[in-house]
């Protein structure tokens, strides 16, 4: 189930945010892109490693072929989301100065915020 939820829960997030239109959608755009490729990455190719969720799912039977298949097709969803976003970034000659600046403070924010939880678990 991780992959699967790794997978809607932030496209939920990024459908909701667009919904809701927030000006802050394209975060959560640009971080269901990444949870698709990450994803679609490490259940694509992963099969190939000796641990993980892909392995498993190979060595219950499933096939190299439809994990490969799935997983390239979630790595090009992740492209197609990351499309166009560099101008919600601040980059490009269309690019938004209001929005740059909470993304780079979300970004900001969100790598302290790991720096934090990776202290405290080590």
């Amino acid at each position: 189930m991780g992959p699967i939820v790794g997978v809607a829960l932030p496209l939920l997030m990024w459908i909701t945010a667009a919904a809701c239109r927030t000006t802050f959608a394209f975060l959560f755009r640009f971080f269901a892109g990444f949870c698709l490729m990450a994803n679609g990455a490490y259940i694509g190719f992963g099969w190939s490693d000796v641990g993980g969720d892909a392995s498993d799912l190979r060595a219950m039977g499933e096939s190299e072929i439809l994990m490969t298949v799935i997983g390239t097709l979630a790595c090009l969803i992740g492209l197609a989301l990351w499309n166009r976003l560099a101008s919600q970034f601040g980059y490009g000659k269309n690019a938004k100065v209001v929005q740059s600046r909470v993304a780079i403070g979300t970004c900001a924010t969100f790598i302290a915020l790991l720096a934090i939880g990776w202290t405290i678990s080590n």
